[in-house]
């Protein structure tokens, strides 16, 4: 079994990477999900390409006999920005991945499946089109973020061109043999909305090896990741983990700010932190610590180092982060929205709060901090609602499925 996976979002180990030129594609939940389906398929029978975003200075990068990791994007401009980290990254690997297929073409490279792993943004939906004109392959779309049914516009301009988008992925998913969907929400809301027969669905969702992610914090691992990054030990840690993007509210974390007495952090990079670090700045605050891209050991240790995990998405999909901070049973408070409320019952296994309420976020923050009894039930109710639904090892079989049938 041959599969080409196109994707421009991937995780890369940072053993295999010196330096981006440019931060263009911080690490989130989808890139990093990706590449937990790959390793686990790896276990078995199956050859696997990934055609993605590289560092100029790698063509390829073979992580094994059976997953190799092929450029598949234009040079980009060494300009760090808004435009460049969305439209700019989509189109430099749109247009490099239409020139890889129509080599694949020519040269009769054949795959048994071509795996899309769409992000909310048209490019991959436009490959997964082509890939359907030129192959006679098997095509299946993972909807990682569907404009259809979860995605929420951000400005006019995406307002606009938001329904050229929906249309795009409408007509994607009809050409598509299979499509996965992360959660029940979506899958319900897609087929309202395009009327396509459910036996084309199978519900995959994110996943993790919670014996993996454990592993990777211990003592000496946690007061290194402290040191490191400054972090106080006589204090409440509040924490905030994602992309610094506009879509992952940010800024509603940092509004809580006025009303928590606690030290923040925050674990990540992206697109807005200039302006987050001008707010930081405005707030003249010195009880907050940024620590930029990390790799997903020190992941690992920044939830382990946590009081209370916030996700204040505007829209989420599934919520991956959720499953990490399972994984090592802390408390979460997050905006109602999306997956994460089919992932966190309130009250039971996390506080569930309404998007875009700051007040409200920071009460359930603080509620949490002052009632440790709570807080460490909820980390608890969380990891044993999770560990049985939601461990990597029981994937194997349905992505098997998806691709032999």
């Amino acid at each position: 079994m041959k599969i080409l996976h196109l994707t421009p979002h991937f995780y890369i180990p940072e053993n295999y990477i010196d330096k981006w030129e440019v931060d263009l594609d911080q690490i989130g939940g989808m890139q990093t999900q990706i590449y937990r389906q790959c390793k686990l398929l790896e276990t078995e029978d199956v050859y696997q390409e990934v055609l993605t975003i590289l560092p100029h200075n790698r063509k390829q990068i073979e992580l094994s006999d059976k997953l190799i990791i092929r450029k598949s994007n234009w040079r980009m401009l060494p300009i760090k920005s808004k435009i460049n980290c969305t439209a700019g990254l989509n189109f430099y690997w749109l247009m490099g991945t239409i020139f890889n297929l129509f080599y694949f073409k020519i040269k009769r490279i054949n795959f048994d499946c071509i795996h899309v792993h769409c992000s909310g943004v048209s490019a991959p939906l436009i490959i997964a089109l082509i890939s359907h004109k030129l192959f006679n392959s098997r095509i299946v779309l993972t909807i990682h973020c569907s404009r259809i049914a979860t995605y929420k516009p951000m400005g006019i301009v995406d307002k606009l061109f938001n329904k050229v988008a929906q249309k795009i992925e409408k007509k994607a998913l009809k050409k598509s043999d299979k499509i996965i969907v992360l959660t029940n929400k979506t899958q319900k809301n897609i087929i309202e909305k395009t009327k396509i027969s459910v036996d084309k669905f199978t519900l995959i969702p994110n996943k993790i090896s919670f014996k993996q992610f454990n592993d990777f914090v211990s003592k000496d691992s946690k007061d290194s990741f402290k040191r490191k990054f400054c972090i106080p030990n006589n204090k409440k840690i509040v924490c905030f983990i994602g992309r610094v993007a506009h879509e992952k509210g940010w800024k509603y974390f940092i509004d809580t700010m006025k009303w928590v007495n606690a030290f923040y952090l925050i674990c990540g990079d992206g697109p807005e932190r200039v302006s987050l670090e001008k707010e930081i700045k405005e707030n003249d605050s010195n009880n907050i610590v940024i620590t930029g891209f990390v790799s997903n050991e020190e992941v690992a240790n920044c939830i382990s180092c946590a009081d209370v995990i916030v996700i204040p998405s505007l829209h989420e999909e599934f919520g991956s982060l959720v499953l990490e901070v399972a994984s090592l049973k802390k408390a979460v408070v997050a905006f109602d929205v999306g997956g994460l409320s089919e992932n966190i019952i309130n009250n039971v296994t996390g506080v569930l709060v309404k998007s875009g309420d700051s007040e409200k976020l920071a009460s359930s923050i603080n509620e949490l901090l002052v009632d440790s009894i709570k807080r460490n039930k909820l980390g608890e109710n969380l990891y044993n609602n999770m560990i049985n639904r939601y461990d990597s090892s029981k994937f194997i079989e349905l992505y098997k499925k998806i691709y032999y049938e």
